[in-house]
């Protein structure tokens, strides 16, 4: 059996993308994983790698590192990289899957012979580019990570096909594109009441995706519509001020956020997906995320703002509603013109197309792939 390591930086368990992976490719190869926790799947290797805690003074001095483009000596100091290296060299891997840029450099010194997988997610040279401090210190640490390591890869993933035309533009490689389609859950729409229609929205709590848009676009959606929304409070202040906005709107509740993989069956009994991602930098822009298929395997009509990508599905598909712009105002438009009998429909191209818009695409596409990669 060939020998696959997959890494990342990330809590495996809470990764969808990676988690997906590892799911896959445990059925015909032996995996290994690295990341900060353990994905928690049976029969996969795991090793943990622990980020170097920096007191503040020493996170003070690591910002000169940044400026002036000590960059190497900053990759080497972020993880405990001393501990997992000579483990890893006893090792022999077929295949090494990299998620991100950063897994890069530690894959070159332990990967052999191995062939090897980059799946960059998204676009790391603008990875937060709405945010001042990030431009100032880490964008030029990212631009050379990508200038220096995508080369080295032997084939590279990414997730949206605006995102890959930018890597093609200024890497002058064109990755292949692997969307975050969840799996296909065995699921049928539920029919829409006709005075009351439920609205979900899911996911980390972060300032840049402007939640606070869905919050006010309830002061102008009529007496049918509620809102829930099911959040990971990963930045705790917005959470609370998120909380606070929505206080005096009885029509808004916040609902604990259940595991991953039980996010569809959970949502199905809503009616639509909502989701307004104003573009603060280039990644939300070509977003295609995780939630989108998460509310097509819910069997649910779609609402979204006029990102490209996602408009794109939402089209082709016909599965939902597409506002003209990203503000709270246009969305309520849309939606107020629904009725129960079109958000049915909505929900029924949903279910109609479950099974192409889940991973068995992205699953057969990625065997092959890897297949294919193993024979050269």
């Amino acid at each position: 059996m060939e020998k696959i390591l997959i890494i990342a930086f990330t809590d495996l368990k809470n990764d969808s993308r990676v988690y997906r992976q590892i799911e896959f490719l445990k059925t015909k190869y032996k995996i290994t994983t690295i990341g900060l926790k353990s994905s928690e799947i049976e029969n996969v290797d795991f090793y943990q790698i622990d980020p170097i805690f920096r007191s503040n003074p020493k996170r003070f001095l690591r910002a000169f590192d940044y400026k002036f483009r000590r960059f190497d000596k900053i990759y080497w100091s972020l993880f405990q990289f001393n501990q997992i290296i000579p483990v890893l060299l006893q090792k022999e891997f077929d295949l090494i899957i990299a998620n991100d840029i950063e897994a890069m450099p530690l894959v070159l010194k332990i990967k052999k012979k191995a062939k090897i997988i980059l799946d960059a997610h998204e676009y790391s040279s603008r990875q937060f580019e709405d945010s001042f401090m990030w431009r100032f210190f880490f964008k030029r640490y990212n631009e050379y990570m990508c200038k220096t390591y995508i080369k080295y890869c032997d084939m590279m993933l990414t997730v949206s096909e605006g995102i890959a035309d930018e890597y093609k533009k200024n890497y002058d490689r064109l990755p292949i594109i692997m969307t975050n389609a969840s799996e296909h859950k065995n699921l049928n729409p539920c029919p829409t009441l006709e005075n009351k229609i439920r609205l979900i929205l899911h996911g980390a709590a972060t300032p840049s995706r402007k939640i606070e848009l869905m919050i006010t676009m309830m002061k102008t959606l009529d007496a049918r519509f509620t809102l829930d929304l099911m959040l990971v409070p990963n930045n705790k202040k917005y959470f609370l001020k998120l909380k606070k906005i929505a206080s005096n709107n009885p029509k808004i509740k916040f609902i604990p956020p259940v595991k991953m993989k039980e996010i569809p069956p959970f949502i199905n009994h809503y009616d639509i997906g909502v989701y307004i991602l104003k573009p603060s930098n280039f990644n939300q822009k070509y977003s295609l995320p995780n939630k989108f298929f998460e509310f097509i395997q819910a069997r649910l009509a779609l609402a979204i703002g006029p990102s490209p990508e996602m408009e794109k599905i939402v089209k082709r598909y016909n599965l939902g509603v597409v506002a003209s712009d990203f503000s709270s105002k246009e969305m309520a438009k849309i939606l107020n013109k629904l009725d129960k009998e079109k958000i049915d429909f909505y929900k029924n191209q949903s279910h109609k197309f479950s099974l192409e818009l889940s991973s068995k695409h992205n699953i057969e596409k990625l065997d092959k792939l890897i297949s294919d990669l193993l024979k050269t």
